[in-house]
């Protein structure tokens, strides 16, 4: 049995590979005995290889985690992109719905002018088709910039030049202009 006043060491670790404790202790069996340096390096380069296992798999895992959020954030940005699109698209169609209703209520305003001047419509009636008019190329003023809003948010998502994102868009969606 060793003296009291002989240095003991104990530590435990962590084996990366075994995933459980391994500890050591100086003496064995019999007790604690006095410490040799070549027990104290057996015991710091098994401490030191299983700390560098555990940084090697925090490592790797942060590596998985860093891939997982880089992959989230491109299903954001082509989610995004793909809203944006469809967003443009719908955005283009009710302007050229707003484009053939500004027309048509022009050519209404045309045949209303004719037949105020034949003295066969009131000049109040003539007013409201004025009117209508005037409303329907507000509606086109505001559907144009929605639309250009949606076309630079798609610029802005894709990196394109807008004239390019403005074409294509254009030959997709709208393919019989």
């Amino acid at each position: 049995r060793a003296a009291p006043h002989v240095p003991t060491v104990e530590a435990e670790a962590v084996d990366g590979r075994l995933h459980r404790p391994v500890v050591f202790a100086a003496g064995g069996m019999d007790g604690p005995r006095a410490l040799t340096p070549h027990d104290a390096d057996g015991a710091v380069v098994a401490l030191s290889r299983a700390l560098q296992q555990e940084a090697r798999v925090a490592a790797a895992g942060q590596t998985l985690g860093s891939q997982a959020q880089w992959h989230d954030a491109r299903v954001s940005v082509a989610a995004e992109v793909a809203s944006t699109y469809y967003a443009l698209a719908h955005c283009w169609k009710v302007h050229a719905l707003a484009e053939q209703d500004l027309v048509s209520r022009q050519r209404s305003r045309d045949i209303s002018a004719r037949s105020l001047q034949a003295g066969m419509l009131a000049p109040a009636a003539y007013a409201q088709v004025q009117a209508e008019v005037a409303q329907s190329q507000l509606r086109l003023i505001q559907q144009s910039s929605q639309c250009d809003l949606h076309t630079k948010a798609l610029v802005a998502l894709t990196g394109e030049d807008e004239a390019l994102v403005r074409s294509v868009m254009r030959a997709l969606v709208l393919p019989d202009d």
